[in-house]
This record gives structure tokens, sequence and C-alpha cells, in this order.
């Protein structure tokens, strides 16, 4: 089976394709299996003409049978048709920062996602729940262009929220400051809970700026999943000493299974570095790329082997990942979590059954064209 691999750049995270790519190869070289791969450069999946050719020239250039591409869910419908007519399986892999679409036809195309705006969704809904009547929301001019920020706070007010200020950073770190907000919070005590979503070094440096802050005023902070990124722990590590910090997930180091130490262990010898959220996504795709060869060696192609697919748990260092009937988005456990001194995460809680509140979530994607960034989320 010959893989076409359609990696990312970004300035934000440089060793984002890298570490999938590697993620990816380190589980195929523990399954045994012959790794037939090409790869090529999507950039940052802005450009819809460059995406569209690029995945042509892995089909028709390269004659791949799948297609792994690292791109935003956006893309599935400009890319579907190519797949229809040639019969080949499109694997589309992101962080999952937007609501996936609910498919009126089986599809070629899964998306592999890490569930961001799902996890913010729970969030939202979170910090309703503990009784806080108001908030802050505080997000960057980058990551308020995609749509975790809208699942985040439209939850939130759903269940009786509401939003008193919106704070906005840079993005660029030489533009960060957090003054605005500060002034805000001097002169509205009353204040306690803040909704923060960022990512990138403004996640660190909102970090940084809220250390004095949050422990004069007591401040709740509800944070999206790459505020949990454990990357951070190299950067902030003993200087953390926030309280109060918690938001859910889709996977943290820690977890307790043996398909989790199992591709820590792989994954650290086959590249000689820590796991982390990229190396994940690239780890669950060798899985699913192992279930596609298996249905094409049965003979099975094209939206045949995509149904199969959906009936399938696999087996992953989340705890397990399947493909969602209605949207073809892989999901699994979501775990809640709360964040330690040194920044040490620990799980609070983990929603097994996800079920029912993802139809929810499914169901509360707003209509109409939504403006934002246009590029895939954390590549930029």
């Amino acid at each position: 089976m010959k893989t076409g691999f359609l990696l990312p750049r970004s300035t934000v995270y440089p060793a984002i394709g890298y570490d999938f790519l590697d993620g990816c190869k380190s589980f195929l070289q523990h399954a045994g299996l012959p790794a037939n791969i090409i790869t090529d450069n999507i950039g940052f999946g802005l450009d819809e003409k460059e995406v569209y050719s690029k995945n042509e020239a892995m089909l028709l250039s390269h004659n791949a049978d799948v297609v792994v591409a690292f791109v935003d869910g956006r893309c599935a419908d400009m890319l579907q048709p190519l797949y229809t007519a040639t019969g080949k399986i499109l694997l589309l892999v992101n962080m999952g920062a937007h609501y996936p679409d609910i498919l009126s036809s089986p599809s070629p195309v899964i998306e592999h996602s890490f569930n961001t705006a799902f996890n913010s969704w729970l969030t939202g809904q979170l910090a309703a729940d503990e009784k806080n009547s108001s908030s802050i929301m505080a997000t960057s001019y980058y990551d308020g262009g995609y749509l975790n920020v809208y699942a985040m706070v439209s939850k939130y007010q759903q269940r009786g929220g509401i939003i008193n200020y919106n704070y906005i950073s840079h993005f660029k770190q030489e533009d960060f400051s957090t003054a605005t907000l500060q002034e805000y919070l001097k002169t509205n005590p009353e204040e306690k809970s803040m909704l923060c979503l960022f990512s990138g070094d403004v996640s660190h440096l909102m970090y940084k700026a809220m250390m004095e802050l949050q422990q004069q005023r007591e401040l709740k902070l509800y944070v999206s999943p790459m505020m949990l990124d454990e990357t951070l722990q190299d950067v902030l590590g003993d200087d953390f000493t926030i309280k109060n910090v918690k938001g859910h997930t889709s996977w943290v180091s820690s977890l307790d299974n043996e398909n989790n130490r199992l591709f820590k262990k792989r994954f650290t010898e086959y590249g000689g570095k820590k796991p982390g959220i990229f190396s994940l996504l690239g780890w669950e795709t060798g899985i699913i790329l192992e279930q596609i060869q298996k249905l094409f060696a049965e003979g099975i192609k094209g939206t045949a082997l995509t149904e199969k697919l959906k009936s399938i748990q696999f087996d992953s260092p989340r705890g397990w990942l399947k493909i969602d009937r209605q949207t073809q988005q892989t999901y699994s456990p979501a775990y809640l979590v709360s964040v330690a001194g040194n920044f040490d995460l620990v799980i609070e809680a983990c929603l097994e059954n996800s079920e029912d509140e993802r139809q929810k979530f499914y169901t509360e994607k707003p209509e109409g064209a939504a403006s934002g960034w246009r590029n895939t989320y954390l590549c930029s």
C-alpha cells in the first residue's frame, strides 16, 4: 500500500510535521508494516488550489492508495469528489478546531482529529456549571479566528453564563501585553472567572502574566486543550504557581493504559524525544493505516472501506478511538484535567461515554458563513 503524506508548516510549532510523521513511522515500525511513503509539504493549508493540486498529484503522479493530509476539515468538501472518482482514501488530520459536518451519504474521507472545539465546548459548559454567572473571555487575535472560541463561549452562555469583558491579545511575543486586562480587573474586582483559549508562545506568556494577578484575585481559569499542552512545562516548570486552572482535553502523557505506555516507549526509542500531541496524532494515523491495509487485502476499497472503519474501535493511547458514523470524524474519551505546580497535569475525571454530548455539539454548529482564518489551525 502506497501512502502519500502532505505535511504542514508552522512557525508557531516548527516541529509539527516532523513529530507527526515520526509518530506514524514509529507505529509502522512497531507493527512491522512496510513504510511505502511519499511526502510533500502543504504549507499552512491556506491556498485551496495548492491543497487540491497536491492531493491530485499524489493520486495521479505517485499513484498513492491513501493520502494523509494535515489540513483543516473545511477541505473535505473540496476534496471528496476527487477521492470518490478515483476510489482512493483520504485521511484528513487536524486539531479539530471546528464543527464537523453531518454527512448525507458515505464518503471516502475520514477526518482524524484531536477534537479541540469539542473539548473547548465541554470546558465552557464546565465553567457555567460551576456557578460562574459571569466571566472574562480571553484569547489571541489568532486563536479567536477559529470556532474553538465560539464553541467555548456559546456553550457557556447557553448554560446561563454572561461574558462581561473580552480580552484579545496580540499573537506576536514582542507585541504581547495584558495592560487592558489588568485595568479591567482592577476596576472590576468582583470578576473571578476567565475562559482562556490560547496556543503557541502566547499560552506561556498568558500564564506568566496571570501568575500574580490570579493569586491576588483568586481567579479561576478555564482553559483550552493547547493551554494543557505538556510542552509548556519546559517553559514554565517550577515557576508555574497558578491555582484553579482546569479544562478538557483528549490526551495527557500520564494516562495509565497499556497503549499509552507502548506509544511513549516506542516513540521515544524511534525519535529520541518526548511524545506529544502531534506525535500522538501520527501514531494513531499509523493505527488507522494498519486497518486500511488489512481491508485492502480483503479487496475492500472506497466508501465500502470507510464504512467498515466506522465499525472498528481502535486501541489508542487515549484509551480508545472511534469514527463517528454521522461526521466520519474520530473521537475518544474526554479528560477533565487540572494543572498543579511545575505544570503537572492531574486527571480529575474522564467522560468515557461522550455520545450524547457529541450529538448536542454537532447540532449547535453555527449556521451560515463564518468568518475566520483559512489556514490550518496551529499552522501560521
